[in-house]
């Protein structure tokens, strides 16, 4: 059994990530052409289709998000300015946002304080990842 040298396996996987990039590439604009012979035109949310041909049948949703993100200090100076007893004062919610380095600095520094502060803390590790920086034949 022949071992796999590092240079083999960051060949194969500069291959996979070329591959997986014109797979992508090719998902994208079949979806596009899926949206424009479905007729989809919805600014907001989702509708299904279905369609039978030869046999085949098939149901597809397609789905269209949106995403909108508040400035916090223009949202508090609009706030200022709506009648006190306005229901859409409450149209925030208010969102708490950990701030990675001070976090870091607190663990390090004040594990105390930290064990009292991680308790209301979830920790979810993400996927790790390889870039590749070079491959080169030499």
């Amino acid at each position: 059994m022949t071992e796999v040298t590092l240079v083999e396996l960051v060949t194969e996987l500069d291959r996979a990530k070329r591959d997986e990039l014109e797979a992508k590439a090719k998902r994208i604009i079949l979806e596009l052409k899926v949206i424009e012979m479905t007729g989809f035109a919805k600014a907001e949310g989702s509708e299904s289709f279905e369609d039978q041909q030869n046999g085949f049948y098939t149901k597809i949703g397609i789905k269209q998000p949106v995403t909108r993100n508040v400035s916090a200090d223009g949202w508090l100076k609009v706030r200022r300015d709506l009648p006190n007893r306005s229901p859409w004062k409450k149209i925030m919610r208010p969102k708490f946002e950990l701030d990675a380095k001070i976090a870091k600095q607190c663990r390090e520094n004040d594990p105390d304080a930290w064990a009292k502060i991680s308790a209301c803390v979830t920790t979810k590790n993400g996927k790790p990842s390889v870039e590749i920086k070079s491959l080169t034949k030499s």
